[in-house]
């Protein structure tokens, strides 16, 4: 999709996201990918919970960027 490669080539590669983190957004991209468009996709609590407070720290970078641009 576009928004996942413009995620990747304009802030992790330009390394303003880091690796790791722009690992979590493909996989979460993903998922919401099956989650849309597949028939019988379920997404477990157990799955996500671990995945939580990276998901948090994420999100917080994100914003930190949107500010800063502004």
């Amino acid at each position: 999709s576009g928004l996942k490669a413009a995620f990747n080539k304009e802030l992790v590669k330009t390394g303003k996201i880091n690796k790791e983190e722009g690992k979590l957004f493909n996989k979460l991209f993903g998922m919401r990918q099956e989650a849309d468009y597949e028939d019988f996709f379920a997404i477990e609590e157990e799955d996500v919970a671990p995945l939580l407070p990276k998901i948090k720290n994420l999100i917080a970078e994100i914003e930190a960027l949107m500010t800063k641009e502004q």
